[in-house]
């Protein structure tokens, strides 16, 4: 969310599986499909049983690949590959560093992601900002509660979450049935800066 991953971790979906950009969306809005090498096994058996309507239908890769008759294998290992071997590079941040600095002055900003640990340590060198906590997919996978029940440290009175995809409001939603804590979710379709400069004037104010 913090970073523009079209031209990495979309591109190397698009490029093993065959979706487009808009066929990746689609996973993204139907959830279940947080992790993008496992969206990538998805989306390839997809495209090669031709495209059909499955959505609304599939939470994980295994449900796309019964529907759809077959199963191109693990890609994990070629698209972590493509994406180490330079794609991350790739990527742009979508806030300035030092508004998340300003933030963290304030709060403990933690990220709750579908990366792993090495590509959460890239997204933190490419935002020039070190978060205080993070979630990791090697740890929790969204939309599993505790993926952000975790970082909420004890006695923390209010939380408030920013997410781009349907795990996200998941996640979200699971964690709210697990604590007695606020939980706040802003959904973002574009790029996040102007809802995190919103969130420091109202502080402000």
């Amino acid at each position: 969310m913090l970073l523009d991953v079209r031209p990495s971790f979309y591109e190397i979906v698009r490029e093993v599986s065959g979706a487009t950009l808009a066929d990746i969306r689609r996973f993204k809005d139907n959830g279940g499909f947080n992790d993008d090498w496992e969206l990538a096994r998805a989306a390839a058996a997809w495209v090669e049983a031709g495209r059909p309507d499955i959505f609304g239908r599939v939470a994980s890769w295994q449900d796309v690949t019964v529907l759809c008759g077959g199963d191109p294998g693990d890609l994990g290992p070629t698209c972590s590959a493509l994406y180490r071997n330079g794609y991350w590079k790739k990527e742009l941040p979508l806030v300035e560093s030092t508004l998340l600095r300003d933030l963290s002055a304030r709060w403990r900003i933690v990220a709750c992601t579908g990366r792993d640990r090495w590509e959460l340590t890239r997204a933190e060198e490419l935002l020039d900002f070190q978060f205080h906590d993070a979630t990791t997919r090697d740890i929790v996978k969204k939309p599993d509660a505790d993926a952000l029940l975790r970082l909420v440290p004890e006695g923390a009175a209010r939380v408030v979450m920013f997410g781009d995809s349907q795990d996200d409001r998941r996640t979200v939603e699971n964690a709210r049935g697990k604590t007695s804590i606020p939980i706040e979710y802003h959904h973002v379709t574009t790029s996040p800066e102007s809802l995190l400069r919103a969130l420091l004037e109202k502080e402000d104010a």
